[in-house]
């Protein structure tokens, strides 16, 4: 290198790998996972991004495809789908006397079919889309408001209930009902000693 010449350490070490960086972002590593992979600081890594567009669009060009496949596959987890499942099954194959009509031999296998399979949606993630999507919190929120409507008929979503007592009681009919038997098996016992 000729003096008085001054290579950066991004110029030696950050640009010729930003098809690594990308394949990392891709991947899902974290800044610091790439910042070690690059043998530096997160904070370097932080500088870098900020000075350097090429390196900040290598990155968002890695996280937006792996974001966009995590969005896809929970999109999909959501809603539900069907998918083709490889199943097998077992046959029997038996083979009679065509004279006499007897069982000559019998022979089972594994035969293998793809089958049809329905994947009901999943609740949480329905409930953790619509949460993420409605961002002002307006129509969907992933904790109704803990406190109970203060005007009648506003609704909040929260179901107040009555507290638990810690040993519950019995009706008092159905005290009195089984003291009346207990006292007639008492009689019957009596009775019979």
């Amino acid at each position: 290198m000729p003096r008085g010449t001054y290579r950066s350490s991004y110029d030696r070490d950050g640009a010729p790998r930003l098809a690594d960086v990308e394949g990392w972002a891709r991947r899902g590593l974290s800044a610091a996972q790439i910042a070690k992979n690059l043998g530096i600081a997160t904070s370097t890594l932080y500088v870098w991004r900020d000075n350097h567009p090429e390196l900040a669009e290598a990155l968002a060009r890695g996280r937006e495809v792996s974001d966009l496949a995590v969005e896809n596959a929970l999109f999909k987890r959501a809603c539900g789908y069907t998918a083709e499942v490889k199943k097998h099954y077992k046959v029997k194959n038996v083979t009679y006397d065509p004279v006499t009509g007897k069982r000559l031999s019998e022979t089972e296998e594994l035969v293998p079919c793809m089958d049809q399979v329905h994947v009901p949606g999943d609740v949480e993630a329905q409930k953790w889309w619509l949460s993420n999507r409605d961002r002002a919190g307006e129509r969907w929120r992933y904790k109704p408001d803990s406190e109970p409507p203060k005007e009648e008929g506003e609704e909040t979503g929260v179901v107040v209930l009555a507290p638990v007592d810690a040993e519950p009681t019995p009706p008092p009919e159905l005290v009195a009902e089984m003291a009346a038997q207990s006292a007639q098996r008492e009689r019957v016992a009596g009775e019979v000693s």
